[in-house]
C-alpha cells in the first residue's frame, strides 16, 4: 500500500511539474511575442552582431529577414551586412545595390545558389530588390566571408583589378568569364587547374603583380580565397579567419553588423562539440555574449525548394519541394517546445523574445527550441546538456504557411 501511494505520489509530482512547465513557457511567450506584420523592434541594449538563419528554400523566410533587417535600419544599427557567400560575390551585390542592374543580381543569385542551392530562388531576388532603397538610404555596406563556392565573381574582380596590368592571367580570365559555362568551385576541374597555375604564377611574381593592381590588399585577399578551394578546409575556420583578416581595414567592432546564414554557423555555443563561426567570435574573446544575438526562423505548415534539376547541357528542367520531416515541425521530426511557439502566435509571422527576465529559455539544462525530437532514429545535432537555449539562441520567430520558393530560372520561363 505505502509502494503505492508514493508511486501516486510521484505521479502527481511529475504531472504538476509538467503542467507548471507547460503554463511557464505559454505564459512567458505571450508577454515577449509580437505579430511582425505590424511591425517588430529587435529588443537588445548591447548587441553588436545580429544573426538569423533559417531553414534555407521558403518564401515567408525572405520576409522575415527584410522586417529585421528593416527594423535594426530604423534603429541606426546595421552598418556591414553578411550574407551566406564569399568575398568577391558579396562585392558585386554591393555593386547591384549602386547600380540596380537586374541582370547582374540574377547573375548573383545563380551564382549564390551554388553554395545554398535552396536560396537561388526568386524570393531571394525580390527580396534583394526589396533590400536596395534600405541599403541605400542607410549606407550598408555587403561583406562576404564564407568560402568561394562559384569561381565567377573572383575571376571577374581579379580582372577588375588587373586592368592596367601587362599578366598573361589578365587575358586569360578575360576569356574563361567569356567562355566558361560553369563556374563551380566542386565540379569545374579544368576551369579549378587553370586558377591553380594562375595562382603559381602569382606566388613566382608577386611583387611586380602587385604593383599593377588597383588594390593590393584585395587582390592578396581574392588569391587567398581561392587557394582554400584547392583543398579541404574547415569552412567554419574559413568564416572567422576571413573575418579576423577583414576587421583590420573595417574596424567590425564598432558597428552593427547583420548575418544571414544557415542555423548552425549563427549558434553562439558549441554544436556537437564545434565551434560555429558566432562561438568562435565569442570565445575568441572578440565579442562577449550579450554583443552577439541570434535569431532563429521556425517553420509550420510550410515547405522549402529542395531540388532545382536541369538537362545534361545545363538548362533549367523542373524543381521539386519538400513539406514533411526535416523542415522545423511534423510528427516525425520537430524541435522541442516548437507547440507553444504555435499556440501563441499573433499571425503567420510572430516573433519571440527568449532573453527577458524569469525566461524559462534561460534555466540550465533547458534546451527547448533547440533539441530535435525525431520518432525514429536520433537527431543529428546536438547542443551542450549542462547550456540554457539563451545560450545560444535570444530569439525566434514562428513562420506559418509559407510556400517553398521557385528556382530563379522560372523568372525567365514563365
Amino acid at each position: 500500500m505505502n509502494r503505492m501511494r508514493s508511486f501516486l505520489i510521484l505521479c502527481a509530482l511529475f504531472v504538476f511539474t509538467f503542467l507548471r512547465a507547460q503554463n511557464s513557457s505559454k505564459s512567458y511567450l505571450e508577454q515577449n511575442r509580437q505579430d511582425m506584420k505590424k511591425g517588430v523592434k529587435i529588443l537588445s541594449d548591447s548587441a553588436l552582431v545580429y544573426g538569423f538563419g533559417a531553414l534555407h528554400g521558403s518564401g515567408k523566410t525572405e520576409d522575415v529577414e527584410v522586417m529585421l533587417i528593416q527594423s535594426l535600419a530604423e534603429q541606426h544599427k546595421l552598418k556591414y551586412y553578411f550574407p551566406e557567400t564569399d568575398y568577391s560575390t558579396a562585392a558585386y551585390f554591393q555593386k547591384y545595390i549602386e547600380t540596380g542592374n537586374e541582370d547582374l543580381l540574377y547573375s548573383l543569385v545563380k551564382a549564390y545558389a551554388e553554395r545554398v542551392p535552396q536560396e537561388g530562388s526568386v524570393e531571394v531576388y525580390e527580396k534583394w530588390k526589396k533590400l536596395r532603397p534600405i541599403f541605400i538610404k542607410h549606407q550598408v555596406q555587403i561583406i562576404g566571408v564564407d568560402k568561394i563556392a562559384n569561381y565567377q565573381f573572383s575571376m571577374l574582380q581579379m580582372e577588375d583589378q588587373l586592368q592596367t596590368s601587362t599578366w598573361v592571367y589578365k587575358d586569360i580570365l578575360k576569356n574563361l568569364l567569356a567562355t566558361s559555362k560553369s563556374f563551380s568551385a566542386y565540379y569545374s576541374d579544368s576551369l579549378k587547374h587553370t586558377l591553380k597555375q594562375l595562382v603559381e604564377s602569382y606566388e613566382m611574381n608577386q611583387d611586380v603583380i602587385l604593383k599593377e593592381v588597383k588594390d593590393s590588399q584585395v587582390f592578396k585577399h581574392i588569391i587567398k580565397n581561392i587557394k582554400y578551394t584547392f583543398a579541404w578546409n574547415d569552412r567554419e575556420t574559413i568564416l572567422f579567419d576571413n573575418y579576423k583578416a577583414l576587421n583590420q581595414s573595417l574596424n567590425f567592432k564598432n558597428a552593427y553588423q547583420f548575418v544571414r546564414m544557415g542555423l548552425f554557423h549563427i549558434m553562439k555555443g558549441r554544436m556537437n562539440r564545434k565551434a560555429t563561426f558566432f562561438a568562435q567570435l565569442i570565445e575568441s574573446g572578440m565579442y562577449t555574449k550579450a554583443q552577439v544575438m541570434t535569431i532563429q526562423g521556425y517553420l509550420s505548415d510550410s515547405e522549402v525548394l529542395w531540388y532545382t534539376n536541369y538537362y545534361p547541357n545545363g538548362d533549367y528542367k523542373n524543381y521539386s519541394t519538400k513539406g514533411d520531416a526535416g523542415i522545423s515541425d511534423h510528427i516525425f521530426e520537430h524541435f522541442q517546445g516548437i507547440k507553444y511557439l504555435k499556440k501563441t502566435a499573433l499571425s503567420d509571422m510572430t516573433y519571440f523574445n527568449l532573453n527577458a527576465d524569469g525566461s524559462p529559455y534561460s534555466e540550465a539544462k533547458n534546451l527547448s527550441l533547440l533539441n530535435v525530437k525525431k520518432r525514429f532514429g536520433s537527431a543529428n545535432w546536438h547542443p551542450d546538456a549542462t547550456k540554457a537555449t539563451t545560450d545560444y539562441i535570444d530569439a525566434a520567430v514562428l513562420i506559418l504557411q509559407s510556400e517553398a520558393g521557385y528556382p530563379i530560372e522560372t523568372l525567365r520561363v514563365r
